[in-house]
């Protein structure tokens, strides 16, 4: 009976549990995702900014086309060399940005992946934890109800143990009043035959 009343360790290790997982809720949602939220402006402004270089450097290859002419072909031509390397250094780095963006969005569908996961299992524990928890109330009722049911039935019993010593004692005191006058009995007949 004292065995029921006392706390589930297992119970405890839920609660302890569904503690944990939202603390790690709440700490995940806020540093995961305001970081990778960071992250990705910082990878879009470098974008926006990389992009915008490679604009200028192209404007700067039409106007230096049209101003020099023919008789600067060849210093134009080294020109535009550099200047087309400038321009695929600056799209390798707008390729390679565009590819951390996309990993991180990728790493951000995770968390939230993993983060409704872990929401998932907490709202299952918390289910499991007061489904449990009722079990064991209507355990501890039963055995209340029963704990009660035994303590009236042993009164009981003590009642009609009481009342059979008492219908023995009466059948022996019948017995022995039987046999005295059954004594007698036989005294009268012997003294009449006498």
């Amino acid at each position: 009976m004292e065995g029921s009343m006392k706390r589930d360790p297992r119970c405890s290790r839920i609660s302890s549990f569904y503690s944990h997982t939202k603390l790690l809720e709440n700490q995940v949602a806020m540093v995961s995702a305001s970081a990778i939220q960071a992250e990705l402006v910082q990878a879009r402004l470098r974008v926006h900014e990389l992009e915008a270089e490679c604009q200028s450097y192209r404007k700067k290859v039409k106007h230096l086309q049209k101003k020099l002419g023919e008789e600067r072909t060849s210093r134009l031509s080294r020109e535009r060399q550099k200047i087309h390397a400038v321009i695929d250094d600056c799209e390798n780095q707008i390729s390679r940005e565009r590819k951390k963006g996309q990993k991180l969005e990728l790493l951000n569908y995770k968390l939230v992946n993993e983060l409704s996961n872990v929401k998932s299992s907490a709202k299952q524990f918390r289910k499991d934890y007061e489904e449990e928890q009722k079990a064991r109330e209507v355990m501890e009722e039963v055995c209340n109800e029963l704990a009660y049911k035994v303590a009236e039935d042993k009164a009981e019993v003590e009642t009609f143990k009481t009342e059979s010593i008492r219908i023995q004692e009466e059948m022996e005191e019948e017995r022995k009043m039987l046999q005295m006058a059954e004594v007698w009995r036989e005294e009268r007949v012997q003294m009449k035959v006498d």
